[in-house]
């Protein structure tokens, strides 16, 4: 609906009224109303007054059809005339006293911009005498065709990401691991030999190998490095435990390359040598005996006296029983971690960058930030937007039957209302 933004009159006193004053877009067409009231004296028996309508457009005049207010005489002299002219179209005559509803259609295509102004000149003929008896003039701006519905979309996103909760040693580059060390594959005592049906290796080397599938089939993600850090329970040897770290790290990288044929390079391998942080984390979790003890040596006596000191602990007990329930779990040749990187998702950006521009007007950049990606469905119902914004009905309709057959329903409502405003 478009609204009339002021009127100016140049004469005070008018022989007849002027109101509902409209210039509005109806599809391809420009509809102009408004109604003239007659006053009761406006004309006496032999007068008239010629109304002309003047649509002015970029400094362009254009004149539209124009009526009478005539008396009876007038009237009667007038419609002779123009029967003996045979003319196809007799102008729109009242009288005094009466309300005329003038309403004229013109194509919208035909028009330089979207500024209207409307002027109402009048003049009173008399039989000797020519008069002007009103001038008023009325300014509008037409809005396009229609107002398509055209909205940013949500960029795509790794669904590694999605799935980190799954498998907590999925790890996105940029981000802090936070201490968590991932999925752990467990090994026998002094043993560098990796068994997948050991203890619960079958479920953490399914779940490792499930992640990188994950990632290597994702279209969003690539593949990063993969963190392996082998470990062995503190006790014994130092220099064999250092040792058995190393093999089973080893051991890990080589059943992964095993599956995948993954290159050295994929891998970073630490040797994490004996587990004294992980061990103090399970004794901090648990509720043995001599607990406080046991984390007062493991925090504050130099590594190579630890062991000396724990089984000299309580003649032993705690060592015995962490021998029993503890150590077990450190056993083992990792943690693994497993790095992916997320894809940009370029299109997204490019649509949302769009939709800014069309809601700013700059609907030039904003169509040719989209026709960079114009294989892409994602952008053929911003592309349909544009060219109804800047009057290309028809090659509207093509992208938004395009967009709505790929489902987008944005599309399929902006296609129905086209394809109304069309008919």
């Amino acid at each position: 609906m478009i609204a009339c933004l002021s009127a100016v009159s140049a004469i005070a006193q008018n022989p007849f009224t002027v109101s509902d004053q409209s210039v509005e877009r109806h599809g391809q067409s420009v509809v102009v109303t408004f109604k003239v009231t007659a006053s009761e004296g406006a004309v006496r028996h032999g007068e008239k007054i010629l109304v002309s309508p003047t649509l002015v457009v970029a400094g362009q005049e254009n004149q539209l059809d124009a009526f009478y207010v005539a008396g009876p005489q007038q009237q009667k002299i007038m419609r002779q005339k123009e029967k003996l002219s045979k003319k196809t179209k007799p102008a729109a005559m009242i009288a005094g006293g009466e309300t005329y509803t003038y309403v004229t259609t013109l194509d919208y295509a035909s028009f330089p911009s979207r500024h209207f102004e409307l002027s109402i000149d009048a003049q009173k003929i008399g039989c000797c005498s020519v008069g002007r008896c009103l001038s008023e003039k009325y300014s509008f701006e037409v809005g396009p065709a229609m107002v398509p519905a055209v909205k940013e979309v949500v960029p795509f996103v790794a669904q590694a990401r999605e799935l980190k909760p799954k498998y907590p040693f999925l790890r996105m580059v940029g981000t802090d691991a936070g201490g968590e060390r991932g999925v752990s594959v467990r090994f026998p005592v002094a043993k560098t030999v990796l068994d997948p049906d050991f203890l619960s290796n079958a479920k953490a080397l399914k779940d490792i190998e499930d992640a990188i599938r994950l990632v290597l089939d994702d279209d969003w993600a690539e593949l990063g490095g993969i963190d392996i850090a082998g470990y062995a329970s503190p006790e014994g040897n130092t220099k064999q435990n250092q040792q058995l770290s190393v093999g089973r790290a080893e051991a890990l990288k080589e059943y992964i390359i095993g599956k995948f044929g993954f290159s050295d390079d994929r891998f970073n391998v630490t040797a994490g040598g004996e587990d004294w942080s992980g061990l103090r984390a399970l004794v901090a979790d648990s509720d043995m005996p001599y607990r406080n003890e046991v984390l007062d040596i493991i925090d504050n006596v130099p590594q190579e006296q630890r062991q000396a000191r724990l089984k000299a602990l309580a003649g032993g007990r705690p060592y015995r029983s962490m021998l029993d329930v503890l150590y077990p779990q450190l056993r083992d040749a990792c943690y693994i971690s497993v790095w992916f990187s997320e894809k940009e998702d370029v299109v997204a950006h490019a649509v949302n960058e769009a939709v800014g521009e069309i809601n700013a007007g700059k609907y030039a950049e904003a169509l040719e930030r989209l026709m960079a990606h114009k294989d892409d469905p994602r952008t053929w119902n911003a592309i349909g937007s544009v060219k109804v914004l800047t009057e290309d009905l028809k090659d509207a309709q093509k992208w938004f039957s395009k967009a709505a057959k790929a489902g987008d329903p944005d599309a399929a409502r902006n296609l129905a209302q086209l394809e109304e405003m069309i008919k």
